[in-house]
């Protein structure tokens, strides 16, 4: 039998999952022409024209999606398809950075399946454009636990390089205060918890060094700005405009606070099977009681039995006459597409308890790293949140939340038998089977665009 060498094993997963993500997106990559696309454009060519956003026009969110949507436009020549192609090439990035996170404690099986159903479930809407201000808070939480991830291996080693990692980490903040609103209270609330948790466990020893030098960070991206608005008189604009008139969204205690508890609500019941199983997770570690791994499956099925009914329905109705009717038959009026976001939310209100249940009984014995990867994915998830009309993520969360799944259950996990290795699939084919027709037969529907 030829044995393959890990680092080409990884080199072909990442060829192959760009593939993946192309292939998936193309789907519905030239299928519709949005309002929202349109504001872009508009947008882009009144700052060509010299105008100050906020002060000369009304803009919602902060500076830096405009930026972006400047530089990415200039290179787009004027055509709205390589403007998304950019969006598209941003999301292969992301996906491969997400990859290779993962692959620094999961089997790259492993971590290939979970990064082809992120892949499906972010996408799983109906206002996806591959790509958008979205995706590049989501991509910004990936670039803060990749720097934390550094952070920590310098601190394990003592080496005061890790300030470096601070001062970056202070940055990529700053770049998220510009980005959106949601995005940079969600990185201050998330972040801010890990690094008094980090200070209370004594990993942080050189407290007021390592503020300092992510306050440094911050200065660094978000002092050009707002000297930019005061020597352009738009400074007051700016400010209004975007931390104060946000009605739309509710008051702010709704935004921070409330749409989160009201999730936690709303999702009680699953919330203590979460705790259940990770109870007799932990029995079972300690005691070896095999029977338990049925009772997981037990439990989990009876919570999400709508949803698996509603898949027993699909494959019972699938119609074999033509294309159509064969897609049609599997879309079945979007209904199971429709419970993606509430599988995301589930794995979000999981990591929540995997944090907390993690900072009772570690004693000591803290896996730092798997707590970076646990808030940045909880204010990934956080974040959609607070600017979402339901009380669950939005599926764009998925960049983080599911890898973030994937790394906390697997991580450290050696699989030795290929078959288990390759059980992934079968998640991957469901999810496919769930996604496809949704994105062939209505892939955009949002604010009157079709």
């Amino acid at each position: 039998m030829i044995k393959v060498d890990k680092k080409k094993i990884i080199i072909i997963h990442m060829v192959l999952l760009g593939i993946f993500v192309v292939i998936y997106n193309c789907i519905w990559f030239n299928k519709s022409f949005t309002l929202s696309e349109g504001w872009t454009k508009f947008c882009v060519e009144l700052i060509k024209e010299g105008k100050v956003p906020y002060k000369d026009f009304y803009y919602y969110l902060p500076p830096l999606g405009l930026i972006e949507d400047a530089i990415l436009w200039k290179l787009s020549f004027g055509y709205f398809i390589v403007f998304r192609f950019w969006r598209l090439l941003q999301r292969v990035l992301v996906i491969e950075l997400v990859y290779y996170l993962l692959i620094k404690r999961v089997e790259p099986t492993i971590a290939l399946f979970g990064c082809m159903i992120t892949t499906l479930l972010l996408s799983a809407n109906v206002y996806d454009l591959v790509g958008d201000y979205n995706q590049t808070q989501q991509l910004l939480f990936v670039l803060m636990c990749w720097t934390l991830f550094k952070y920590a291996d310098y601190t394990d080693a003592n080496n005061a390089k890790r300030y470096i990692w601070t001062f970056v980490a202070g940055a990529i903040g700053g770049l998220m205060f510009l980005q959106k609103q949601t995005g940079a209270v969600a990185g201050f609330v998330s972040y801010g918890l890990l690094l008094l948790i980090l200070c209370f466990i004594k990993y942080e020893k050189e407290v007021l060094k390592t503020i300092a030098s992510i306050v440094g960070g911050v200065l660094v991206t978000v002092l050009p700005v707002f000297l930019y608005f005061i020597i352009k008189g738009g400074l007051n604009d700016y400010i209004y405009q975007v931390y104060k008139d946000t009605s739309s969204k509710g008051t702010p205690l709704d935004v921070l606070f409330f749409k989160l508890i009201e999730t936690v609500r709303l999702n009680l019941p699953f919330l203590l099977i979460c705790l259940i199983i990770i109870l007799l997770d932990r029995y079972f570690s300690i005691y070896k009681v095999r029977a338990l791994k049925t009772i997981y499956i037990i439990i989990i099925a009876i919570y999400i039995k709508d949803f698996l009914n509603e898949y027993l329905n699909l494959f019972l109705n699938i119609q074999f006459i033509n294309k159509k009717d064969f897609l049609y038959s599997l879309y079945q009026d979007a209904n199971i597409f429709n419970w993606m976001p509430q599988i995301l939310t589930f794995i979000f209100l999981g990591i929540i308890v995997w944090i907390i249940y993690h900072l009772i009984v570690s004693r000591g014995k803290y896996d730092i790293k798997a707590f970076v990867v646990a808030f940045s994915a909880f204010g990934a998830g956080y974040s959609t949140i607070m600017n979402n009309s339901e009380s669950r993520v939005i599926t764009i969360s998925a960049i983080l939340l599911v890898p973030a799944g994937v790394y906390l259950a697997f991580r450290d996990v050696e699989i030795k038998k290929k078959g288990e290795k390759l059980l992934g699939i079968i998640p991957l084919v469901l999810f496919l089977i769930a996604c496809v027709p949704q994105k062939m037969i209505c892939s955009y529907s949002w604010w009157g665009g079709q």
